[in-house]
């Protein structure tokens, strides 16, 4: 009862995760969709509450050419119109000129430009994988130009910019099947754009102190990667299993649970990837605001 009675309905996050027990109760208010599960009998675990996501296969499209630029918000089977531009509204409405004096190149690469600098404007309020399809002159011009080929998460060739919406969608459709790898490669943007703005901790002694400490926005964490260890409250990074000696008799817990139940509680998110991915920053990386 006193947990219901305390329950915050009026929280602005997606879903809520409740564990009560004889010694403690704790509510967690999360950022995602999870699915409905009642579990009875074991410990609460972090991990499982990520692992239950719904995973909401949303994305950013950009379809460009010569003729026209659309930005498509999609989702499995629909596909939502953000932006449409022809060049000759760009004229109207910008610097750029398309006159008959202009060389198609150069009429091209000015469209694309615009192109580029409306995309930039809504990456900033879409955090999605982005894909983009294109003509071949249309990409050549695009990965010469833009400032945001780095956050390409899948190039898609298409013969001309008329494509109708239940084309675009069949042509992507491969693509949406193979969403784990989407994914991984959007958060590895995501990682790549933090280590520039020097936002990024890697392994787990620097990941849970930054996550215990500081503001978190996103954790990363290879799937089956665990980290027993000891914690004191004396010490700044908990001690791991490799620093215990066989002798020492404490009860151990697993820092990447303590981490993620860290972040959750500051309202980030926290995302699995295939193992091996982060070889390279010891299987564990913190995205910091």
């Amino acid at each position: 009862k006193s947990v219901r009675a305390g329950l915050d309905y009026a929280s602005h996050r997606k879903s809520i995760a409740i564990y009560i027990s004889s010694f403690v109760d704790k509510v967690y208010y999360l950022n995602s969709i999870v699915k409905e599960e009642v579990v009875v009998g074991k410990p609460l675990s972090f991990s499982d509450i990520v692992h239950n996501k719904k995973e909401e296969k949303k994305y950013l499209l950009l379809v460009l050419s010569s003729e026209s630029t659309r930005i498509f918000a999609g989702e499995p089977g629909k596909l939502t119109l953000k932006v449409l531009n022809l060049p000759e509204q760009v004229a109207k409405y910008t610097g750029y000129s398309f006159n008959e004096n202009d060389s198609e190149e150069i009429g091209l690469k000015r469209f694309v430009k615009h192109a580029d600098d409306v995309l930039s404007l809504l990456l900033k309020w879409y955090d999605l994988p982005l894909i983009v399809m294109t003509t071949p002159k249309a990409r050549k011009q695009f990965l010469q130009l833009s400032k945001n080929k780095e956050q390409v998460s899948a190039f898609i060739e298409m013969e001309s910019g008329d494509m109708t919406e239940e084309e675009i969608l069949t042509a992507i459709q491969p693509f949406i099947e193979d969403w784990e790898n989407l994914r991984e490669k959007h958060l590895l943007h995501q990682m790549e754009q933090a280590i520039y703005n020097r936002k990024l901790v890697a392994g787990i002694d620097e990941v849970w102190k930054t996550a215990k400490h500081s503001k978190s926005k996103l954790l990363l964490i290879e799937r089956n990667y665990r980290c027993p260890a000891y914690f004191e409250e004396s010490k700044e990074v908990p001690t791991t299993m490799k620093n215990i000696l066989p002798h020492d008799s404490i009860q151990l817990k697993d820092a990447v649970e303590d981490a993620i139940e860290n972040v959750l509680k500051d309202d980030g998110e926290v995302e699995f990837v295939e193992e091996g991915v982060l070889n390279d920053f010891l299987h564990i990386a913190l995205i910091k605001y």
